[in-house]
């Protein structure tokens, strides 16, 4: 049985990355806060590495205690994890499709729900129109 990571592609998974922070950058709630991440080159490369890892059954650890060199998601993020969840969503949905964004969206879930204390209401089902991101094309 192949991983799911390998499947999808490592191309794929940086589109959904590279689409999520910008729907997070264009996002009203985020695009102030957004400026925080020092080096967001650095912040892309360990979402691809977590998402590769998660996709493939791997375990992925990351200490809460040290600072990763401005790599990690500032406050104002971890208080509306609700939101980034659905947006990430969103950017599989616009950057795959069939069973591939669907086996991914699963896994979102199932992160999500082993983080109880951040389970929240949704706040927003999707990204308002105007932030739409064009150059997200469709891979599978």
């Amino acid at each position: 049985m192949n991983a799911l990571a390998s499947m999808i592609g490592i191309p794929a998974i940086k589109a959904v990355v590279d689409d999520f922070l910008s729907l997070l950058r264009q996002h009203p709630r985020f695009s102030a806060s957004f400026n925080q991440i020092a080096d967001e080159g650095r912040l892309k490369t360990r979402l691809v590495h977590f998402w590769h890892a998660v996709l493939d059954g791997e375990t992925w650890r990351l200490s809460l205690t040290r600072s990763n060199g401005g790599a990690q998601m500032p406050a104002i993020f971890a208080d509306s994890h609700g939101l980034v969840f659905q947006l990430f969503r969103a950017a599989i949905s616009r950057c795959l499709h069939n069973d591939l964004a669907t086996a991914w969206l699963r896994r979102v879930d199932i992160l999500e729900q082993s983080f109880p204390q951040l389970l929240a209401p949704a706040m927003v089902a999707e990204p308002e129109p105007i932030l739409a991101v064009t150059r997200c094309r469709q891979l599978n």
